[in-house]
This record gives structure tokens, C-alpha cells and sequence, in this order.
């Protein structure tokens, strides 16, 4: 849990907002005020109930606008933009051999088991 100054005590949203490594930018900052109410009412039901769903958190994450796309930010010019997409998780490998394994145009292989 973050600490701030050495104290015992657990960091507040705006401390947290204060620290570069966690937000580092003014716009990010100004956004987390902006939704406030939000990030405060997500608190709440998380206190409440320690977990929550997908649709339970649509409705909380309601009020916030989703900004426009941005370009993508590379660090150098020289830098390529990759192609290959993201990692993807376990479930979501499962999830694509069932679909493939339902409509039969590619095989992927099966899992290991444990010995190896």
C-alpha cells in the first residue's frame, strides 16, 4: 500500500495525485478531479461489497466520456510501430480454440498437461 512521507497512515486519492510516478501529467490530474464523483461512488461500493461485475461497474464508470483515439506516441523516430497485437491471456487463448475449435478453420494445439 502507498505511504506517504514515512507515515503509517495509507495515502489519499489526492496524495496519490500529487505523486509524478503514478500520474504523471497535468491532464491526467485534471481528469481524476473531473470524475471525482465517480472514483468516490466506485470507493463506496467497493467498501460495501469488496467486489464488484462488469455490469455493475458499467454503471458506476457511466458518467465518464471516453476521449477521442489518439495517435500512437513513439518515443523515437526511428522506432517502428509494431504489428503484432497484445499479449493474450490465458482465458482469452482458451477462449479463441473453443471458437476455432467450433467453426473448424484452424487447429491450435492443446495445452500441456502438468508432467510435461
Amino acid at each position: 500500500m502507498k505511504r506517504v512521507g514515512g507515515s503509517s497512515e495509507p495515502a489519499t486519492l489526492y496524495e496519490l495525485m500529487d505523486d509524478d510516478a503514478l500520474v504523471p501529467s497535468v491532464a491526467d490530474r485534471a481528469r481524476l478531479v473531473e470524475y471525482r464523483d465517480v472514483l468516490d461512488r466506485l470507493v463506496l461500493e467497493l467498501l460495501e461489497r469488496e467486489t464488484l461485475n462488469q455490469s455493475e461497474l458499467v454503471e458506476i464508470f457511466a458518467p465518464v466520456v471516453k476521449r477521442p483515439p489518439r495517435e500512437v506516441w513513439l518515443s523515437s523516430e526511428e522506432r517502428a510501430v509494431s504489428s503484432r497485437p497484445p499479449v493474450m491471456t490465458p482465458r482469452e487463448l482458451a477462449d479463441l480454440a473453443a471458437t476455432v475449435s467450433q467453426n473448424g478453420h484452424i487447429e491450435v494445439a492443446p495445452e500441456p498437461d502438468e508432467k510435461g
